[in-house]
């Protein structure tokens, strides 16, 4: 029994502090350090407890504090069930152990040691191994979620005497590993998401550009890119005020984003100025593109009159040394439609 409150002390920490609305990241690292506070506090001495079983107990304590300390790192949802796999099987001294995380928003996610996958009779299973642990080498335990997420850890083969209570623990820390991880993804958008329009930016751009000219050279396939501006966008602020001008901006933004794929990437890198990325585009389907969101702003009908923006549109060259060339040329035949007259496309 002391064992077993010792085991379960730290890994309830984290929770307690998670469903109580203390911040994740703030969450994981008091838990982990509370896990280790039974590591060197409560620790049964081999004295007290018998070399085997005190060792034991310690080497536990020890896979939960490693496991918390990985969660409290972040990571991807992958990444982070991964870790709780590899680490309970060492737990547990199971053949095999599965995590299933199931989200509606993303699909199922598997992750698992000495298997193909989860096996259909396991998630089949389900809620009675709950309830009915009378099979001594399988254990089914439900992961804490939220909303309408559905999870569990399944254990093959545990070997130690204290599974039960540790495949709790286990399910626990796989939990905590959601939460993180969802917090790890939100803040990752948030940070390649412009406030203001709602469309990647620029750090989401350049990264996305970079990626897109390397598989553009790796399967031989076009790759265009139009830069659009608002024109006269100041007169729209000096006139109307800024936050005319803000929602005159949301508009045209939206409206470029209308016209794109769902492969494309439409992103606001400065100003009023907004890249349009089209992955697989040749020139001619990439003008057409081009001026088909030019006639979409010119039709928006806004309060501040009638907008029009001009386009510089470029592609992919075998002489270019990276994504800044093809960046460049847009931005060049940007300047030249405006220098021509505005509300026009050119070719750079």
């Amino acid at each position: 029994m002391e064992r077993s409150r010792h085991i379960r002390s730290g890994a309830r920490v984290l929770g307690r502090l998670t469903t109580r609305g203390a911040g994740t990241a703030l969450a994981l690292a008091i838990g982990t350090a509370a896990i280790g506070r039974t590591t060197s506090t409560h620790r049964p001495s081999p004295a007290r407890r018998g070399g085997v079983e005190g060792l034991r107990a310690a080497a536990a304590q020890a896979t939960l504090r490693r496991i918390a300390t990985a969660i409290a790192e972040g990571g991807t949802l992958d990444e982070l069930l991964e870790r709780v796999v590899h680490e309970g099987r060492i737990l547990l001294d199971a053949q095999r152990v599965e995590v299933a995380v199931n989200d509606p928003r993303a699909g199922s996610v598997w992750a698992g040691t000495g298997a193909q996958g989860l096996r259909e009779d396991d998630a089949a299973r389900g809620t009675a191994a709950l309830v009915d642990r009378r099979r001594p080498r399988t254990l089914v335990a439900a992961i804490p979620g939220r909303g309408t997420r559905q999870a569990f850890v399944v254990a093959d083969g545990a070997c130690s005497p204290d599974a039960d209570l540790l495949i709790d623990e286990l399910a626990r820390l796989a939990g905590l590993a959601q939460a993180r991880a969802d917090e790890h993804a939100r803040l990752h958008a948030l940070a390649r998401t412009d406030a203001l329009t709602g469309l990647r930016n620029r750090r989401a751009f350049d990264e996305r550009l970079a990626d897109e000219v390397t598989t553009a050279r790796r399967f031989g396939r076009p790759l265009s890119l139009a830069i659009l501006d608002i024109d006269r966008f100041k007169r729209v602020n000096d006139e109307f005020g800024h936050m005319a001008g803000d929602e005159t901006l949301r508009a045209v933004c939206g409206a470029v984003a209308a016209q794109a794929r769902v492969e494309d990437l439409v992103a606001r890198i400065g100003g009023e100025e907004i890249a349009w990325l089209m992955p697989g585009a040749a020139p001619p389907a990439a003008r057409v593109a081009g001026e088909r969101a030019l006639d979409a702003i010119r039709d928006l009908g806004l309060p501040v009159g009638c907008v029009t923006a001009s386009c510089g549109l470029s592609q992919l060259r075998r002489s270019d040394a990276n994504g800044c060339d093809v960046l460049r040329r847009a931005d060049c035949a940007l300047y030249e439609a405006k220098a021509a007259g505005r509300n026009r496309l050119a070719l750079g």
